[in-house]
């Protein structure tokens, strides 16, 4: 459901000549781009950034909710949040910030950590 809807959103931004991408992507250090950290991961530039995205969001998503002790909803949403204040804090000055690539970064780092430190392999 989270891919449809991450193509179902690209869809209508290109309809729209981009009107999510310019005002609902993370600008870094601006109050008006905190917005951003929640919607950016949702935002794509074009068919190509997407498709890039989906496999890997895919698979780490699956692998996220096949274990209860990851605690998937409350993970994803630190992922989520951390990664999105995270590029809003470093992230290039007088620049939008779209994509799911820091999700995906977040996950592939919380999926490595826990399968250390809560061994419920």
């Amino acid at each position: 459901m989270f891919i449809l809807a991450l193509g179902l959103v690209l869809a209508i931004d290109s309809i729209t000549n981009d009107f999510f991408t310019n005002h609902l992507g993370i600008e870094p250090r601006k109050i008006g781009g905190l917005d951003g950290v929640l919607f950016a991961p949702f935002l794509h530039g074009d068919l190509g950034h997407y498709l890039s995205n989906a496999l890997p969001m895919i698979v780490l998503l699956g692998l996220l909710f096949a274990n209860r002790n990851y605690r998937p909803v409350q993970s994803l949403a630190i992922v989520w949040t951390l990664g999105g204040l995270g590029t809003w804090l470093i992230g290039r000055p007088n620049s939008t910030h779209i994509g799911a690539s820091i999700v995906i970064f977040g996950l592939v780092a919380f999926l490595i950590c826990a399968a250390f430190f809560l061994r419920s392999w």
